[in-house]
This record gives C-alpha cells, structure tokens and sequence, in this order.
C-alpha cells in the first residue's frame, strides 16, 4: 500500500512540476493510455495462465462468474435506488423552501442577476449531458473487453507458433510495473491540475463508501447463498475478498478450504475485470459506483479508471475506500473462517 502511496505522490509532485508544457503534458497523456492498454492485455494473459484452475470443475466455474454479475447488478439496483430518495429529499426541501420563500421579498428571491442564471442553466446542462451513456462510452466498454480478449489470446499465440510461455511470476512483475507506472501517471495528472487537488477533500458520504461497499457485497452473498442453495457463510466468504483475489484465495488455501478457495479467487478475479469494463457506464449513473464495485481494487488497479470516467474529484476517495476495503480482507476472511470451523 505505501508503495503505491510512493508512486503516486512522486507524480504528484512532477505534475505540478510540468503543469505548464503542453508538449510533456500530451506525451504524458498518451502513455496513461497505453498504460492502461496494456494493464487488461496482461490481465488477459494472467487469465490464460490461469485457465487450469477455470476448468478444475464447469459448474464452480459458472457460479463463481454468476456470484460476481449478482454483485454487480445489486450494485448497479443500489446506485438507482439511493438517487430515486436522494431526489425525493430533493423535492421535500423544494418544496419547503418554495413555502418559505413566499414571506421573503422579490429581491431576497431574485438575488441572482440574468447572467448568474444563465450561467448555472449551463453547469446544470452540462452536467446532465454527462450523465447521459453514449456510443463512446459503449464503444469503450468494447474495447477494454476485446484487450482483456486479446491478451487471453495472445498466450496461446505465443505458446503454438513459437513455443514460448512466460511465466507466472514474470507476467504478475510486469504487471506489478504497469500498474506502477499507471500510478504515476495519475499522479501527475493530478498534480498539473494542482487547484483540483488543492480543493479535493473528503466529503461526509464518501467517508461511507468503503462501508457501503463492504455492506452490499454481503448482502449480494446472501442473494447468491440463496439463488445457488450454498451456505451463507461459504457465500461471505466468496464475497469477502472485495475484489483482492490474490489474499483471499491464499488465505483460504492456506487454512485447507480449497474449494473455497477456487470460488474465491474466480469469483473476486471476475469482479474486478466486470469493475474495469463497466467503468465507463456504470461512472455515468454514479461516479461513485467503479469505486463501490472495484472494492478492495480501488486503490490500485482501478484508480486510473475512476480518474478517467468518473473524474478526478473523485481520485482521492477512490483511493481511501480501496485502502480501507482492503485493510478489512484479512479480517473479513479469519473472522469468517473460525465461524465456518
């Protein structure tokens, strides 16, 4: 955690250094993409690797996939469902102020002059021509997918044509230096827009996130417990990686729950590639949601895209609710662990 905390300051700082030459800042820009490129063209290739542990049985395979689109349509229904009474308290205020400003005089009421207005007519219009999903975002979504494709791909390329196979631990450190550089990339996009930084603070409700993240991952077990007739606790346990595949799958190997272990790992494997590519959707029905879905991985692998679809006021408190989500996976699984014994 605090390397990546390293690499990310590090950009800060030579962004803010380079905030004003345009050349560096577009070369800057390309690399953060190619970055990105190549993090799900690994990721792919990480896949194929894998592949084994896919195949051990079809139907654990097929639920564990299953467990992790449960997860993300109950994310996609909470998102819908807390702006439906966010927008009722809305109208309830409205209205309230409506009443009250009828005692006030025209010129209390009319305090902003026609320019004012206007003004915030655009900022509102923009806004809510942001929210609006088009073919762009569509088209993205097709290409993260057909990367991760790509790589998955390319494994078998390499290994029929030219015999070569790259190993586990050679592919995981290249993605180690992806990721890194990624960071630094996002760093310094953030420190050349150093008043958006200076102005990011944590607000009251994203101090919630890693909670509300934590909190519908279960309750998404418990839908999935019922829906495959498993144990809710075996259904926590699934859930309670939050995305970190790697920690939760050797934490149950390690204590001889290896079937467990399987479900796990497949299941917070394909909640963080469903996190990636849904990014430039799911950043438009709530900026927030990449960050709840991406659990634990919102403070590494998914940072770039919650800076990139959801926008960087949102980068910090990506990055607190991963740390967070991630500090409560060892916990999670040990507490659950000794309920299952």
């Amino acid at each position: 955690m605090l390397i990546l905390l390293f690499f990310l300051i590090i950009g800060i700082m030579l962004g803010y250094l380079i905030k004003n030459k345009k050349k560096i800042i577009n070369l800057i820009s390309i690399f953060f993409q190619i970055s990105i490129y190549m993090l799900l063209f690994v990721m792919g290739y990480k896949l194929a690797i894998k592949r084994e542990i896919f195949s051990v049985e079809k139907n654990l395979f097929l639920e564990s996939i299953s467990s992790a689109i449960i997860l993300f349509l109950i994310f996609v229904l909470y998102s819908f469902l807390k702006k439906f009474f966010d927008h009722s308290n809305f109208y309830k205020k409205f209205l309230t102020s409506k009443r009250n400003s009828k005692s006030n005089n025209e010129e209390e009421v009319n305090g902003y002059n026609n320019c004012d207005l206007k003004n915030k007519n655009e900022k509102i219009e923009e806004k809510e021509n942001k929210k609006f999903i088009t073919f762009h975002e569509i088209f993205t979504v097709l290409s993260n997918v057909g990367l991760i494709l790509l790589g998955f791909g390319f494994y078998f390329f390499l290994g029929n044509f030219f015999k070569i196979q790259l190993s586990e631990s050679s592919i995981n450190s290249l993605s180690e230096k992806v990721l890194y550089a990624l960071l630094l990339f996002v760093g310094m996009d953030l420190g050349r827009s150093f008043l958006i930084l200076k102005n990011q603070k944590l607000k009251i409700k994203n101090i919630f996130l890693p909670f509300e993240s934590i909190l519908i991952s279960f309750i998404s077990s418990f839908v999935f417990s019922f829906i495959f007739s498993k144990k809710l606790i075996e259904g926590m346990i699934i859930y309670g990686g939050l995305g970190w595949y790697s920690l939760s799958s050797v934490l149950l190997s390690v204590k001889g729950f290896t079937s467990l272990a399987i479900y796990s790992f497949v299941h917070n494997v394909f909640r963080e590639v469903i996190a990636i590519i849904s990014a430039p959707i799911v950043s438009k029905m709530d900026p927030n949601l990449p960050i709840l879905i991406g659990g634990a991985t919102s403070m590494d692998v998914m940072l770039p895209f919650v800076q990139k679809y959801s926008g960087h006021i949102y980068t910090l408190a990506s990055f607190y609710s991963g740390a967070l989500c991630s500090i409560s996976v060892s916990f999670i699984i040990n507490s659950l662990i000794l309920l299952i014994r």
